[in-house]
């Protein structure tokens, strides 16, 4: 396999890369085993580009990465709708965001209403 110089700050771990994407592990590790993605791997871990993730298009579309304000910001919205916080199955049917995104970011669904309830605090939501 040809060596080449790889900008180490332009690499990210599979699970970074998910996170951006907003989808699953699998999926960026589907995306390397097709070509889709170049791969590097170093001290036993496997690493992907950056600017390769950010220009991924999956199912036609470019996915944006949405910071943590706009996905509490969803959560907030539907909040505000309710008139209480939302429960799992009120957020998947009113958010703007899919449900599984959010959790991945939070942890699980008690850690997102948690993060909203510190976002609201801070007067953002």
């Amino acid at each position: 396999m040809p060596r080449r110089l790889v900008d180490v700050n332009d690499l990210i771990t599979q699970t970074e890369a998910a996170e951006m994407c907003g989808v699953s592990r699998t999926t960026i590790h589907n995306f390397v085993n097709r070509g889709a993605l170049d791969s590097v791997e170093i001290g036993g871990k496997m690493f992907v580009f950056r600017r390769q993730v950010q220009a991924l298009k999956i199912d036609g579309k470019v996915r944006k990465v949405r910071t943590d304000a706009e996905l509490l910001g969803d959560v907030l919205r539907v909040e505000r709708e309710l008139g209480r916080p939302p429960n799992s199955a009120e957020y998947k049917r009113h958010g703007r965001v899919h449900l599984s995104s959010v959790c991945r970011r939070f942890g699980d669904w008690a850690g997102v209403i948690e993060a909203a309830r510190k976002h609201k605090g801070k007067g953002l939501g």
